[in-house]
């Protein structure tokens, strides 16, 4: 995404500090993977051929490159190698008319790598990645038109505007 597609950009670790680290304007690649399906492709017997059936989700890697190593952010993400963290990031999107459209991102999951960063003459910079078990998207404005999405399928969670797509597998599952 473009710096004139995003503005007001803000980004915050959660669960580790007391008080939440932010990053703000520094953050210059961020890639949220997307949500990948899981399908068992075999041949069963009286079948004519191999048919795929729809599993579980798997979990989504999230990375990003921040223009900032402060030793607050570096501690909160070293402990998210054995402790779940939450990387909350929002933001305006430019829809290209010049309104600006509400964004909401959050990942909570564990640390993939720990970056000791790249330094030159202006600035440091390092790439890190997390392996997020849940994911919560907000896009427009609180109300009419918002969407809203949870992906959290460890608690069978696949919430569309506030509906949950996987609670009849969670009911026959006896897990509500």
């Amino acid at each position: 995404m473009s710096a004139d597609f995003i503005q007001d950009w803000t980004a915050n670790i959660l669960d580790i500090a007391e008080v939440p680290i932010a990053l703000n304007s520094i953050i210059t690649d961020l890639d949220c993977g997307g949500l990948e399906r899981n399908f068992d492709t075999t041949r069963r017997a009286g079948e004519p051929g191999v048919v795929a059936r729809p599993q579980g989700f798997s979990e989504i890697e999230v990375s990003f490159t921040a223009k900032i190593l402060t030793k607050e952010f570096i501690k909160a993400w070293a402990e998210g190698v054995t402790t779940p963290i939450s990387l909350q990031l929002t933001a305006a999107l430019n829809d290209g008319a010049g309104v600006l459209i509400p964004y909401s991102f959050t990942a909570t999951g564990y640390t993939m790598n720990i970056s000791f960063g790249a330094f030159s003459d202006s600035e440091i910079e390092g790439e890190y990645s997390m392996m997020a078990t849940k994911i919560t998207q907000s896009v427009g404005a609180t109300g009419v038109g918002q969407f809203n999405l949870i992906y959290d399928p460890r608690n069978y969670i696949y919430s569309i505007n506030g509906v949950n797509q996987l609670a009849g597998i969670k009911t026959m599952l006896g897990l509500v």
